[in-house]
């Protein structure tokens, strides 16, 4: 038996649809994190240009990933692992849909990932960074961290030079790595606010 309704109103609300279309999607689950609420978290990077010492940092908003610069397997970046910034190598990024979590390529905006799996990179001495622990140098490094600890995506680094587990960085990298040590007070209230925002949804 086909329902035929009439409506008396002929204008739809277009975000009520669509938030019905979503938690359809989802199976009744709310859909965690509302992306307002990442982009003000993020917006809040922002701040660290202000300071006098801060080298050239476009879009750190969104962690340089662009359209022009996407995120993509192999890529570095630095982020924050407990209280201390780590240069990161993307091995696979995942992006959460109904769900499930679901392998992508690469993307263009670092929010949209639900968790990327990396290789860990510690400073060994300055310019160089070894994927083994100091203190233990027969095992590497691993990590799935979520999106909000990727402060700022370098790229595939071509500059960089490898040798056995330990990169070489570049002049650039080591200003903006030297200056995310300065300021790692302000980076930990931030994250910490972040992950505080999204636990609260």
């Amino acid at each position: 038996m086909e329902r035929i309704y009439l409506m008396r109103d002929s204008t739809l609300n277009i975000n009520k649809i669509n938030n019905v279309v979503a938690l359809v999607q989802n199976d009744g689950a709310n859909s965690g994190t509302l992306r307002v609420k990442r982009w003000q978290n993020r917006k809040r990077l922002e701040m660290l240009e202000r300071y006098q010492n801060a080298p050239v940092l476009p879009n750190i908003s969104v962690a340089i990933v662009t359209l022009e610069n996407p995120a993509k397997y192999g890529g570095y970046a630095f982020a924050l692992l407990g209280s201390k910034i780590y240069l990161v190598q993307f091995l696979a990024m995942y992006q959460k849909l109904s769900n499930y979590h679901s392998y992508i390529n690469s993307t263009i905006c670092i929010d949209s990932l639900s968790y990327i799996s990396v290789c860990v990179y510690t400073e060994q001495i300055p310019n160089i960074f070894g994927c083994f622990p100091a203190d233990e140098p027969k095992y590497v490094l691993f990590s799935h961290i979520p999106s909000h600890l990727i402060i700022y995506y370098l790229g595939n680094c071509e500059n960089f030079t490898e040798n056995m587990g330990f990169l070489i960085v570049g002049k650039k990298e080591m200003t903006i790595y030297n200056f995310f040590n300065s300021v790692i007070d302000k980076l930990q209230l931030i994250i910490s606010t972040k992950s505080i925002d999204d636990n609260a949804v």
